[in-house]
């Protein structure tokens, strides 16, 4: 997954021509971002719920890889305030993995919703 900063008014274009999609920031709130999504009539935008509502699942991120923690691993670190040694990983890197690594971040929100 890339991840990318934007402030206010800054916008992303996705694709190229002939039928880019451009993404701007139109508000910042506290807990949400209002986005303005510009893209040719013939390619579907939804929310993520709609979409699975429509299709019955998310579209399917990379395969976890065999290196990966267990995700126990990283569910029990999430769901307490203790750093992760006491969550019982065996990794301090849990957090940046999660990051970095789309298949265990997809399943991570399966199990604890966020927001």
């Amino acid at each position: 997954m890339l991840v990318l900063t934007r402030k206010w008014n800054q916008s992303v274009v996705i694709g190229e021509d002939p039928h880019p999609i451009l993404v701007t920031v139109l508000r910042i709130r506290k807990q949400s971002v209002r986005l303005g999504l510009r893209a040719d009539r013939s390619i579907p935008v939804n929310r993520s719920e709609v979409y699975e509502r429509l299709h019955g699942s998310l579209p399917a991120p990379g395969p976890r890889s065999p290196t990966c923690p267990p995700l126990e691993d990283v569910i029990r670190y999430a769901q307490s305030s203790v750093g992760f040694a006491e969550a019982g990983a065996d990794s301090p890197d849990l957090r940046l993995h999660l990051k970095d690594c789309p298949g265990c971040r997809q399943e991570f929100r399966r199990k604890i919703p966020v927001g």
